[in-house]
């Protein structure tokens, strides 16, 4: 079996909270389909609830790709992904002291 990875590397900056690593970087939104997707809530009977996203609004949908595919888009709000353990962002050690 063969995996279609994409490697895109990026500069980023990673925040410790709780235990746990938040990664935050910049990347033109035209670049988000070859590294995310997006996790629909769903739920089985008996099961617990999955997934983070409700049902998109499919008219809303198309504005927002009809502009983002614009040569003007600009994106300036953050968009939270969680990455599974296929994403690796790289440890550099540089420590800002305040």
């Amino acid at each position: 079996m063969t995996t279609n990875m994409t490697i895109l590397r990026l500069p980023a900056l990673r925040i410790r909270q709780r235990q746990r690593d938040i990664v935050a970087f910049g990347v033109d939104g035209k670049q988000l389909r070859r590294f995310a997707t997006v996790s629909r809530v769903s739920r089985e009977p008996g099961e617990p609830l999955r997934g983070y996203q409700r049902p998109e609004a499919l008219a809303h949908v198309r504005d927002i790709c009809r502009y983002l595919e614009s040569d003007e888009a600009l994106l300036p709000n953050a968009i939270v992904v969680a990455f599974d353990n296929r994403v690796v962002a790289p440890r550099t050690v540089r420590h800002i002291r305040a």
